[in-house]
């Protein structure tokens, strides 16, 4: 081979060697880019059963991946969406409810006092949650109650031709404001999903496990100070997504659109 034979296939050579690089790091870059939630989606999505199923079986292919995930991490697993305005969502008990609702087993407020019992509800009520310890934690009764009118929305909606439960699913967290990897993965389970700090006191480890409301866990303050000053509280900030706390019978555990 002579020596400008040679010249061409090395450029050729490094050519594609730096196509391969360029193609690497853009896909590196991508992936990296994802939230926990377009992961679970993705990861679902390449189940040997996602192609024939149903909306609804859909959601609960999503839900089994989050089951997968990490309960409590550092950082925080993908099991939760963490976001800005509607703090953290637990992806198992968001999608819980809405398979529950949007499958026609339950209606939506049967489906939330279902799961108030579940949490200890019922002891919490009756003042007994010191002998009998209840588990409802600040991402729980919030996500049950986005995932059940999540699931009251779409109910009407499975018979669509063409519909998209994944893109419903997104359309419906966004006004929450999901935050970003960069931003999510700072924080450990006990920070961004308990808010508890390093050294908590006995009394604030208790009130976290027993958050027997739909008002989600106020946030903000770690995200963005400026802005949880001018909102103030995880109501105003819920408001400002577009959904209010309704009761059901008398207990504030339903979410409305504003």
């Amino acid at each position: 081979m002579n020596p400008g034979s040679k010249s061409i296939l090395k450029a050729k050579i490094l050519g594609i060697f730096w196509c391969l690089l360029t193609f690497l790091a853009t896909r590196h870059a991508a992936e990296a880019s994802d939230s926990s939630l377009e992961r679970l989606v993705k990861e679902a999505g390449s189940r040997k059963e996602w192609a024939t199923a149903s909306a609804v079986e859909r959601l609960s292919l999503i839900r089994n991946v989050a089951w997968e995930k990490a309960v409590v991490s550092d950082p925080v697993s993908d099991r939760y969406l963490v976001t800005a305005l509607g703090g953290p969502v637990d992806m198992v008990h968001f999608l819980g409810t809405a398979v529950a609702v949007a499958s026609g087993e339950m209606d939506r407020d049967a489906a939330l006092l279902l799961e108030w019992d579940r949490e200890g509800g019922p002891d919490f009520l009756a003042g007994r949650s010191q002998t009998y310890p209840t588990e409802a934690h600040p991402d729980d009764l919030p996500s049950n109650a986005l995932g059940a009118l999540f699931g009251e929305e779409i109910l009407p909606r499975l018979q669509e031709p063409g519909f998209d439960v994944v893109a419903s699913l997104f359309a419906f967290l966004q006004p929450l404001e999901p935050v970003p990897d960069t931003v999510a993965k700072r924080f450990s389970h006990q920070r961004i999903v308990m808010g508890l700090d390093d050294a908590p006191s006995r009394e604030l480890i208790r009130s976290r496990r027993e958050w027997f409301t739909a008002r989600p866990l106020f946030v903000l303050p770690l995200l963005d100070p400026a802005r949880a000053e001018e909102l103030g509280d995880s109501t105003r900030a819920l408001r400002e997504a577009g959904f209010v706390i309704k009761s059901v019978n008398g207990l504030p555990l339903a979410m409305e659109r504003e």
